[in-house]
């Protein structure tokens, strides 16, 4: 029995099962990474605080359009797509976004080197007895 794959150019491959110690394993190649369809968006905006916002923009009374730049395709130089630009208004943001994990990661730290001085210091007051 052999398995056919239909890649995503929309050829296929017919492939014969492998048997190892009596079971069936289908060692077929995934599609290669060049084939697989890309979609990329016209648009592409900041990623702050879990949600995807519109740049700010640095300067007042600038058009939105202004707060995009292109990226280009190397092979021809036409637009892929305008990724956003962010100003200081979204920097800040993105700071002040990330702040709290960092408060919540040194307060657990915090408490684990508590609670190890106090197990090292209560095996010390234990031993110390033995001394």
């Amino acid at each position: 029995m052999s398995t056919t794959h239909t890649h995503a150019n929309g050829s296929s491959t017919a492939t014969k099962p492998t048997r190892i110690a009596g079971e069936s394993l289908d060692l077929a190649y995934a599609p290669a990474p060049e084939t697989a369809k890309v979609r990329i968006h016209d648009r592409y905006n900041l990623f702050i605080n879990n949600t995807w916002v519109a740049p700010r923009g640095a300067k007042s009374g600038s058009k939105s359009s202004d707060h995009y730049f292109p990226t280009l395709n190397p092979a021809n130089e036409s637009t892929l797509s305008h990724i956003a630009q962010a100003g200081d208004a979204d920097v800040n943001a993105a700071v002040k976004a990330a702040v709290p994990p960092q408060i919540n990661v040194l307060a657990t730290a915090i408490l684990v080197i508590s609670l190890v001085l106090l197990a090292v210091g209560t095996l010390y007051r234990r031993k110390r007895i033995d001394i």
